[in-house]
């Protein structure tokens, strides 16, 4: 299957792409999602019926790797948000897992082949960004932030959208315009707006830190976010490199003035680094 980044996912939207039918023989994708994306699993169908509201099915493939993940997997993304009690991911992945079972799911977690496979690819793509910018990878330019940005509004992942947002300012401290490191000398002068992001962040979400733990993003009741795991680790990412750029600097006055402002959040990013390490 041939890999493509933007396809149909831009072109069409992930709701409403596609009629909401089914035929006989059809074959379908059934997604099992993992917050960090790497976990994601899905099944191949062939529809025995549409049930309305439902669909039946018989499992003829499985793909994927550390299936166990999703007993860990708080909140994961779902391809119709307009389901209000979207089945969690450790129960479709018990339903689906064997070669030749008969199925019966939601209609809301069942999609067309070929929409669900670019579903699948836009999520493998966004974590190679976010694995990029981790790795300070020399082929991730600023404009790449500005590309994953939409893919990550159509998936509706909240919380890759916000790991992107300050993904943007990090990179525009640490790297320059050919998207080549910086030495980290050079990062204090252009640290502070992704001070200012992060004091966004943690007043938007003031159970950010807390809920950090093992890598995981564990959010309660309306404060969700679908792609969390991205947004802790890239807070204690730039936590850490914020910590750099006050420690290498030459210019002790820009030194001092970027360690004051961060002073105010160092509570918050103690707890985010503790839950990660």
């Amino acid at each position: 299957m041939k890999k493509s980044v933007l396809g149909l996912a831009l072109m069409l939207g992930f709701t409403g792409a596609f009629a909401k039918t089914f035929m006989p023989d059809q074959r379908v994708f059934i997604g099992v999602y993992s917050d960090n994306i790497e976990d994601d699993v899905f099944a191949e169908g062939k529809v025995i019926e549409d049930l309305g509201k439902e669909v039946k099915f018989q499992v003829t493939r499985v793909s994927g790797h550390r299936q166990h993940a999703f007993k860990g997997c708080a909140l994961p993304w779902i391809p119709d948000p307009s389901d209000e009690h979207p089945l969690p991911a450790s129960e479709i992945y018990d339903r689906v897992k064997d070669k030749g079972a008969v199925v019966i799911l939601p209609e809301s977690h069942v999609l067309h082949w070929e929409h669900g496979r670019q579903v699948y690819y836009d999520r493998d793509w966004l974590k190679d960004i976010y694995l990029r910018w981790d790795a300070d990878s020399m082929g991730l330019s600023h404009d790449r932030i500005d590309v994953a940005m939409p893919v990550a509004e159509k998936l509706k992942m909240n919380g890759f959208i916000e790991f992107l947002r300050l993904a943007k300012p990090h990179m525009k401290a640490t790297r320059n315009d050919y998207a080549f490191m910086e030495p980290e000398a050079m990062w204090a002068k252009n640290m502070m707006p992704v001070l200012d992001e992060l004091e966004r962040l943690f007043k938007a979400y003031p159970k950010l830190a807390d809920t950090a733990f093992n890598g995981n993003l564990y959010m309660d009741g309306d404060l969700g976010l679908v792609g969390g795991y991205f947004l802790s680790k890239g807070v204690k990412r730039v936590a850490l490199d914020i910590e750099y750029a006050i420690d290498e600097t030459n210019d002790e006055a820009l030194a001092k003035k970027v360690d004051e402002r961060f002073q105010g959040l160092r509570v918050h990013l103690g707890k985010v680094m503790r839950g990660l390490n």
